[in-house]
């Protein structure tokens, strides 16, 4: 079975990100002090969710009619949403994504896409969808951007599509403020797209990305504030995953990084000092927003780096830890540094990365081209029968005489 792309995430690496989550909201009366039980979450009214595709439960289908537009998103495509909905639901994993489990855990349904016809979104809504930025559109366009994949909905839209929708959620804007103070507010991760465009598709080293971190998480804090201001009070902002663990970036960046750029869980330390640096600037911003609002809301931080990183280095204790809950998944992973693909508890050696051409996992040329990196963008987004995802005929070429000597 073949694995779409990076977008395509295990429901099990997704129900571990949600303990973390259920742990900081099980505080019931913002004092600091938590407890690990379901029992002990506060009791909301709804929850609104923002966010990109680590959170979409469908506005990237729902806001398209067009059957072909519609075909060419790997996420209506087995094996995407084989592990619970038994299809495809237009989200970015093999079965519920993290707001599905949060929702759940809370007693809430399953929050609907806000671009959907015909819903009630008085008990929940997700404003989040696949591309989704911190950074307005415009300002990736003034960098020389074009591709519409970024263009979906920015942070300042989705909060714009909120306020559209308040008045049939929750009325006037004085019963929206009491509606609102019982609601649990999802907002982000965001930056992680906006590190994308800047790796992927401009071709920046973390270092220059760097210089655009500080712009992109103001753009966050400034998001919760109008969140603030339209009555949020209980609001979880989750951090960004290490980048250089991600198999994309080890897929694109590992050929062509030295030993010493590799960290002992074979994660590139480049790309996860920007995230790193990103989390702490936002981290900080968080901390400074609860400060500044202390009286009236309850802003909490969300470490996915933190939880996914020891994943990394300890997944069999973190499948331990879940295990009691979920029932075990199946996972294969791709390690780049040493030719290798871990299954269960063994190590089997290879002699090259498999299916070179499959959706960017592996790209041609160890995406050492400009070219290779704009196509793993689209990868993302585009079904493998997608005519744009095939490689120049120069570089088919040489995919195809590299195999006819492997052949030999």
């Amino acid at each position: 079975m073949k694995v779409p792309s990076f977008y395509l995430r295990s429901w099990v690496l997704v129900a571990s990100l949600v303990i973390q989550l259920i742990t900081a909201m099980a505080s019931d009366d913002g004092s600091g002090t938590t407890s690990s039980t379901v029992g002990a979450l506060k009791k909301y009214n709804a929850m609104f969710t923002f966010g990109d595709s680590m959170d979409e439960t469908g506005n990237i289908c729902a806001a398209s009619s067009n059957k072909t537009e519609l075909d060419v998103l790997t996420c209506t495509h087995p094996p995407y949403g084989e592990t619970y909905f038994g299809r495809p639901s237009c989200r970015w994993c093999d079965g519920r994504v993290v707001v599905d489990f949060i929702a759940q855990a809370l007693g809430l349904p399953f929050v609907p896409p806000s671009k959907a016809k015909g819903q009630d979104f008085r008990r929940g809504v997700s404003m989040a969808i696949t591309g989704g930025t911190a950074m307005n559109f415009s300002f990736y366009k003034s960098l020389g951007i074009e591709d519409p994949v970024w263009n979906h909905g920015s942070l300042d839209t989705q909060i714009q599509w909120f306020k559209v929708l308040m008045p049939s959620i929750c009325g006037t804007q004085q019963s929206c403020q009491v509606y609102l103070r019982k609601s649990l507010f999802m907002f982000g991760g965001y930056g992680g797209n906006d590190y994308n465009v800047q790796l992927l598709e401009l071709g920046l080293t973390p270092e220059q990305a760097m210089n655009y971190t500080p712009k992109i998480v103001s753009a966050i804090a400034n998001g919760i504030e109008k969140l603030i201001a339209l009555g949020a009070v209980h609001v979880v902002v989750p951090g960004i995953f290490p980048t250089g663990c991600l198999p994309i970036f080890l897929s694109l960046f590992g050929d062509a990084a030295s030993e010493t750029d590799f960290d002992n869980t074979g994660c590139l330390k480049p790309y996860n000092r920007l995230t790193e640096y990103h989390n702490s600037l936002l981290r900080k911003q968080v901390d400074a927003l609860q400060r500044k609002h202390h009286n009236s809301t309850r802003i909490m931080y969300a470490d996915y780096y933190g939880l996914v990183y020891r994943m990394v280095q300890e997944p069999e204790k973190v499948y331990q830890a879940i295990r009691g809950v979920l029932r075990g998944g199946r996972g294969e992973v791709q390690l780049r540094r040493h030719r290798e693909v871990r299954y269960g508890g063994g190590h089997h050696r290879v002699q090259r990365p498999v299916d070179a051409d499959e959706l960017g996992r592996h790209p041609p040329n160890g995406g050492g081209e400009q070219g290779d990196r704009r196509r793993i963008a689209q990868r993302t987004l585009l079904h493998p029968s997608d005519p744009r995802l095939k490689p120049p005929k120069l570089m088919r070429r040489r995919m195809e005489t590299e195999s006819d000597s492997e052949n030999l």
